[in-house]
C-alpha cells in the first residue's frame, strides 16, 4: 500500500511542473480564448463554383480588404469545394473596444487560421473554425434591385461564422485525471481491506 501511495505522489509531483508549463492561448474576443465571428459575405460567382468575396459585414467589422491588401488575400470563397477558403483567404477590418484589427481568414493544415494584426502591430495566428451557408432568401439591395427586374442576381449572399475550435485537453490535464483516479483506487481499496 505505501508502494502505491509514493508512486500516487511521485507522478503528482511530476504531472503539475507539466500543467505550470502550458502556453496559454492569447484571446481576441474571451470566447474560449480564440477569435470569434459571423456576418454576411456578399459575393459575385466565377462562373466556376468559386465566389469573388465584394463586401463583408457583421458585428464590429468595418471593412473588407482588397485582394492582397493584407497577408497576400484573394478573396475567394469555396462555398461547395472541401476547403472554403484557400492559402490565401479573405481578409477584412475589425474593432473590438479602442482596438482595431486587421484580420486574414485562410485555410491552413488540416482545417482553417485567423491571422490577426491589431493597431499597435502586435500579430496572432490561432486556429479557427470556419462555417459558411447560403441565404435562402438574399438580403443585399443588389440582389433585390436585379430580381424586381426579374434579372438573374449578380450577387449571391452567405452567412459565415468564426469560432474557435473545440477545446481538447491537454495530455498533461489527462494524466492528472488519470492520477486521481488511481489515488481514489487505492483509498477505497484501504479502507475495503480495514473492514
Amino acid at each position: 500500500m505505501r508502494l502505491l501511495l509514493s508512486t500516487t505522489a511521485l507522478l503528482l509531483a511530476s504531472t503539475f511542473p507539466l500543467v505550470a508549463h502550458a502556453d496559454p492561448i492569447p484571446s481576441y474576443s474571451g470566447s474560449a480564448g480564440g477569435f470569434s465571428g459571423s456576418g454576411t459575405l456578399v459575393t459575385t460567382s466565377n462562373g466556376d463554383g468559386s465566389y469573388t468575396i465584394i463586401d463583408i459585414s457583421g458585428t464590429g467589422i468595418t471593412g473588407l480588404i482588397a485582394p492582397g491588401g493584407f497577408n497576400s488575400n484573394d478573396n475567394q470563397l469555396f462555398p461547395s469545394g472541401t476547403s472554403l477558403v484557400d492559402g490565401s483567404g479573405f481578409s477584412f477590418t475589425d474593432v473590438m473596444g479602442d482596438t482595431g484589427f486587421s484580420v486574414n481568414i485562410f485555410s491552413s493544415a488540416g482545417g482553417y487560421s485567423v491571422f490577426l494584426t491589431d493597431s499597435d502591430s502586435f500579430s496572432e495566428t490561432l486556429p479557427v473554425d470556419l462555417t459558411v451557408d447560403s441565404e435562402s432568401s438574399p438580403t443585399s439591395q443588389n440582389t433585390s434591385f436585379f430580381r424586381r427586374l426579374n434579372s438573374t442576381p449578380t450577387t449571391q449572399d452567405f452567412n459565415f461564422s468564426i469560432d474557435p475550435p473545440a477545446v481538447t485537453p491537454e495530455p498533461s490535464s489527462l494524466l492528472l485525471l488519470g492520477t486521481g483516479l488511481v489515488a481514489a483506487a487505492g483509498v477505497a481499496s484501504r479502507r475495503r481491506l480495514k473492514q
